[in-house]
C-alpha cells in the first residue's frame, strides 16, 4: 500500500480520480469520510485540552463494489464483537455464581472460557483491520495525508492534479480490470493513445 497527500482545494467529489482508494479497481461510490488528527505534541496533554488542537477534514473516498463498506464492516466487527464478549462474560459469571456446582454453573464456566477465547480472537481481528484500513497520517492547514491507499489511486491522483498524463487517467485502472473506458466510446477503434513522455524535471510540474 501507499500514502497520498491530498490538497484541500482538490477535495471535491468530482476532483478525485475514478479509482478505488483501497484496491485500484474502478470506483462505484464516493462516500464522504471525516478524518480527525491530533498533533503528536498535543497527545501528551490532557484529553480535553488536546481536543482544542485536533484537526478534522471531510474527504471523498472513491471505493469499488468490493470495498464500499470498508468502514462499516469494521464498525460492525468492533461493536458487535464487544457486545458478544460482554454478554459471554456477564452471562457466564451470573450462571457460575448462581448455580455453583450444578449444570448452570458448568455452563457458566463454559461461557467464561468461550468469552476469553472469542475476546482474544476479536482483539487480534481488530488489530489486523486497523492496520489495513485507510487511515489519516497528518492534517495540515492545506493538505491531508492518508495511509494504506492503493498505489493506483496515488498515481492517478498525482497525474490528474500535477499534469503529465491524460485527464482520464482513471481509464488505466478500468483497462487493467477489464472494464470499458468511462470516457471512450465502446466502438472506438485503434489502440489507446499514450501521452508523450516528458523530461523527468517537468513530469510533475504544476
Amino acid at each position: 500500500m501507499a500514502d497520498v497527500r491530498l490538497d484541500f482545494y482538490d477535495l471535491d467529489a468530482e476532483a478525485v480520480p475514478d479509482v478505488c482508494m483501497k484496491c485500484g479497481a474502478p470506483s462505484a461510490v464516493r462516500p464522504m469520510k471525516t478524518f480527525s488528527w491530533l498533533p503528536y505534541w498535543a497527545r501528551f496533554m490532557p484529553y480535553w485540552i488536546g481536543l482544542a488542537f485536533m484537526k478534522r477534514r471531510r474527504v471523498p473516498i472513491p471505493l469499488c463494489e468490493q470495498h464500499k463498506n470498508h468502514w462499516t464492516i469494521r464498525y460492525l466487527i468492533g461493536f458487535g464483537g464487544l457486545a458478544v464478549v460482554v454478554l459471554l462474560f456477564v452471562g457466564g459469571g451470573v450462571l457460575a455464581a448462581n448455580d455453583e456446582g450444578g449444570p448452570g454453573g458448568a455452563f457458566g464456566i463454559v461461557c467464561l472460557i468461550a468469552g476469553a477465547v472469542f475476546g482474544l480472537a476479536w482483539l487480534i481481528t481488530l488489530i489486523v483491520l486497523s492496520l489495513t484500513q485507510i487511515n489519516v497520517f497528518e492534517i495540515t492547514d492545506d493538505t491531508i495525508v492518508l495511509r494504506n491507499v492503493s498505489p493506483e489511486f496515488t498515481r492517478a491522483y498525482r497525474e490528474m492534479t500535477r499534469g503529465g498524463f491524460d485527464p482520464d487517467v482513471e481509464d488505466v485502472a478500468r483497462e487493467q480490470w477489464g472494464e470499458p473506458s468511462a470516457r471512450r466510446a465502446p466502438d472506438a477503434g485503434g489502440p489507446r493513445r499514450r501521452p508523450p513522455e516528458l523530461p523527468p524535471d517537468d513530469k510533475y510540474r504544476r
